[in-house]
């Protein structure tokens, strides 16, 4: 009979941590019930203010009374915020609260680490030992989605292991009695440490420290006993980090658990390798079993690449699966095995129960011609509260499990080989001494290996011809010589010519002696021809000349550019900025400036060549996130600091476009400063078409969010665009401009920008600050053309409203991104021949890695009229439905 270990816990606390047992435990066995308890002590535990350290015990007169005890139909996923209520509604400070829940965490991860350690030194003790499963419970259920039984599971699988009604000899003749094949290191308290209040989050994060505080005791590898099925993602992620790099995942199972979040649950039991694939941590995913299955789950399947084999072509692919080889190239492979997987003819207990499922030879034939190194395993989804009253699938369960062995195929066949040659040397060298060390065989192939290192180290890679070449010989190689070319061939499509202008680049310009209505050109305020910016630019002439003839910091120097930094500072509201003397180059100096080898850079996909440039002359290790998306962003801001010690020592940078030269689309800046502050990130915007269009007062996206500007740590642009002048700029705090007076290579070797554009530069934005109508200009001719393109045939509009840059791209694609910028190009010359209006289409350089959908852009000016926009609107819609007619 098992006795109370704790007498003073109340039995209605004590009943939630058992369940009748159908078999005997063995008497040798330790309590299945102990880490439970020890936690639940642990949480009922309290510090003495006056003396630190000690710990008191609450008395049977201090537990709370049975009525403020949580009801038992309260679901387990409730339970903890029941506790929690009580705790706030007592006024309990939360930082009590988040240190009691620390030392409960602590003790539970003492637990699992001293548990684990007194194996490994068993083990290690032993000897001879490459690889021992050691079990480690995980009872969690109250990730799924119908059933919460799962959570008593691991309890009633070990009873099923060590039961006396069956055979302790596995089929494959390994002994479970022997340590050396089975140990255990206990449960992971999850019900406890949730009734103290901790959530999902660091729920997932204590189940991975459990595990890697399995895998420090080498030989252990941790078989996991679920619980639902979302604890396979905190798994995989502390064997992945743990062994540094992705596993190969052979999960067998009814559902494909790869939904996104299902019923907005991230952690839910449908969801984990969804979050797996998410973070990186497996290479290769193969679904066996799998016979209910959504749309939503095929989609995801192809999202990440998942190979999955349906039960309805099971006989087809049975050759296959039951001779699989998984795991080269990667750190190991994961064997993740829910018991549904089974028709239910064979485990009736679990929860989802979907008929026409493997039978229970199927997995273990799956599982014993499996040629891998299995590095950790987990079994789940078992509800004992299904189960038959005999506990068939417990012992079912039982017996998976014991399958699941953590044994290298591939360092079992080079152990056997060199334990074979050791023997092969070992007999005539048995009496062999040398200076008193006996020569066995083990230290015969070791020398031997060294000579063959040392051999192929030492040796020429290349072996002169012992007879010199003659002259005709040599000759004859020369003239076979064929040189590389210097540049790829060129293609027709490269000879191309763009149309071009013979006048200045206002709303209309002239091409071929043709005047046109211009959308092409990025003079967003319609400032170019303004008479007060021509007459700043001839005063400026007549005082300075056409050139600096000198970089800034060689003479280059002119008082202008003081005061245009002066004046580009004072309007954005930042204590300096720095000019630069070519648009494009601010972004791609800048970059590299503060960004170095061995730092990190998080950028949007989608960000234009120049950006790009800057990325790859950093040598920074650039990280991509999914483009404009935040929750991608996020996903991947978590996944390079979660547990990465090292990401804290490292320069860390989001690179991110305001407006986005190559989708029209505006960041969301709000939400990026929230996630730059909570990862601890600092953030380069590049605000080339967002600067004087965006805000009240064209001061640009962080006017238009409402954020500090200060809370941006650098802002880039050109003044190509809405100043319609040329050069860029960066604006920041001090310390920032002036690490770039010596660090920046645009800045240091460049001739400073000529003295006029410096002088045309201030003259815009003074006329933007004394005539803010232009804005409003701009917007409603952006929101006329809007108006005017909603129904364009085959065409879509995938820009912001609020964008100057309108981007148009193909309803339907052709398949192939030449074939779209063909058909678009198309568009593009007919509309300037048929009707004079010029539009381009996004053709980019052979170095543009963008692989974002081309389109047509059109840039909307201040300056264009409302026939302007009609006459645009009007053309487009006319020549795309003609040119899209086949395509549609």
């Amino acid at each position: 009979m098992e006795t109370n270990p704790a007498p003073f816990l109340s039995s209605r606390t004590i009943s939630r941590y058992r369940s009748p047992h159908p078999y005997p435990t063995r008497p040798h066995q330790e309590s299945n019930l102990t880490p439970s308890v020890f936690c639940l002590i642990a949480a009922l535990q309290r510090a003495d203010p006056s003396a630190p350290g000690q710990i008191h015990w609450l008395a049977p007169s201090q537990l709370p009374p049975s009525s403020s005890l949580p009801s038992r139909k309260m679901s387990q996923g409730t339970r903890w915020m029941h506790y929690l209520k009580q705790l706030s509604s007592a006024n309990v400070p939360a930082a009590l609260i988040e240190k009691g829940q620390n030392r409960v965490i602590d003790a539970s991860l003492t637990l699992i680490r001293e548990r684990a350690k007194l194996k490994g030194e068993l083990l290690r003790s032993l000897g001879g030992i490459k690889a021992s499963t050691s079990l480690l419970g995980v009872p969690l259920g109250h990730n799924s989605s119908f059933l919460q039984g799962p959570a008593f599971a691991p309890p009633r699988i070990r009873e099923a292991i060590w039961c006396g009604s069956t055979n302790s000899t596995t089929e494959e003749g390994k002994e479970l009695n022997d340590p050396r094949v089975l140990t255990d290191v206990g449960d992971v308290p999850i019900q406890e440490i949730r009734d103290c209040g901790v959530d999902d989050d660091r729920l997932m994060n204590i189940i991975s420290d459990s595990v890697k505080l399995v895998m420090e005791e080498d030989p252990l590898r941790p078989l996991v006993l679920g619980g639902d099925h979302s604890i396979s993602f905190p798994v995989v992620r502390a064997v992945s980090e743990k062994l540094g790099g992705p596993l190969d995942i052979l999960h067998l199972d009814a559902h494909p658990d790869i939904y996104d979040a299902f019923e907005g649950n991230k952690y839910s039991h449908a969801s984990s390798f969804a979050r797996i694939m998410e973070g990186g941590y497996a290479r290769r995913l193969l679904q066996v079993g799998i016979r209910s299955i959504t749309r939503e789950g095929r989609e995801q399947g192809k999202r990440f690449g998942v190979e999955q084999y349906e039960m309805r072509t099971f006989s087809r692919d049975r050759q296959i699966l039951e001779n699989l080889k998984l795991g080269e190239g990667v750190k190991g492979v994961y064997i993740s095995l829910d018991v549904d997987c089974l028709d239910p003819a064979f485990a009736p207990g679990v929860s989802h129960i979907e008929p026409g499922g493997l039978s229970f030879r199927d997995v273990l034939n799956i599982l014993h011609n499996l040629q891998a190194d299995v590095v950790a395993a987990d079994v789940v989804e078992f509800n004992p509260q299904r189960d038959t009253v005999d506990g068939m699938t417990a012992m079912v369960a039982a017996k998976l499990s014991t399958v699941e062995v953590m044994a290298s195929a591939v360092m079992n066949m080079t152990t056997a080989a060199l334990d074979w040659v050791s023997v092969a040397f070992d007999a005539p060298l048995a009496r062999a001494v040398v200076f008193g060390v006996h020569i066995d065989g083990h230290l015969v192939v070791e020398v031997l290996l060294v000579a063959v290192i040392l051999f192929q180290l030492t040796r020429k890679s290349y072996k002169p011809p012992k007879k010199p070449l003659t002259e005709k010989e040599i000759d004859d190689l020369c003239e076979e010589w064929v040189p590389e070319p210097l540049h790829p061939s060129i293609s027709e499509d490269m000879k191309a010519e763009p149309p071009t202008l013979e006048s200045a680049a206002g709303p209309h310009t002239i091409i071929d002696g043709k005047e046109v209505v211009n959308f092409a050109s990025a003079n967003y305020l319609g400032l170019i021809g303004n008479e007060k910016i021509i007459d700043s630019c001839v005063s400026s002439l007549e005082k300075y000349g056409v050139g600096s003839c000198g970089p800034r910091g060689f003479y280059g120097t002119i008082d202008v550019h003081l005061d245009c930094e002066e004046r580009i500072a004072k309007f954005m509201g930042t204590p300096d900025s720095i000019l630069y003397s070519y648009g494009i180059s601010t972004i791609f100096s800048v970059i590299p400036a503060f960004c170095k080898k061995g730092d990190i850079i998080v950028a949007d996909e989608g960000v234009h060549w120049g950006v790009q440039n800057g990325l790859h002359l950093s040598r920074s290790t650039v990280v991509y996130f999914k483009h404009n998306d935040m929750k991608s962003l996020e996903n991947t801001l978590e996944k390079l600091t979660r547990g990465n010690k090292q990401a804290e020592k490292m320069r860390r940078y989001i690179v991110v476009e305001a407006v986005y030269q190559n989708s029209g689309q505006i960041a969301p800046l709000d939400e990026l400063v929230q996630l730059k502050e909570k990862y601890h990130f600092r953030v380069i915007l590049d605000e080339s078409h967002s600067f004087g269009v965006l805000g009240n007062s064209g001061r640009g996206l962080a006017e238009y969010y409402g954020v500090p500007v200060e809370k941006i740590d650098i802002i880039t642009a050109g003044m190509g665009n809405a100043l319609a002048t040329d050069g860029g700029f960066c604006t920041g705090s001090v310390r920032v401009v002036d690490h770039q007076r010596l660090s920046s290579s645009g800045y240091v070797f460049s001739a400073s920008l000529p003295p006029y554009l410096a002088s045309a530069a201030i003259s815009a934005v003074n006329y933007l600050e004394d005539n803010p109508s232009v804005l409003s200009s701009l917007r409603s001719n952006i929101a006329l053309l809007w108006k005017g393109l909603s129904d364009v045939p085959g065409l879509t509009i995938a820009s912001h409203p609020l964008s100057p840059i309108v981007f148009l791209k193909l309803k339907k694609s052709t398949g192939s991104s030449k074939g779209d910028l063909e058909l678009l190009s198309n568009i593009a010359d007919r509309m300037l021949k048929e009707d004079s209006v010029f539009i381009v289409s996004t053709k980019r350089s052979v170095l543009d890695k963008c692989r974002l959908p081309v389109g047509i852009r059109l840039f909307v000016s201040a300056g264009h009229s409302e026939s302007d926009i009609h006459k645009v609107s009007g053309s487009l819609r006319r020549v795309a439905a003609t040119t899209l007619a086949e395509h549609l």
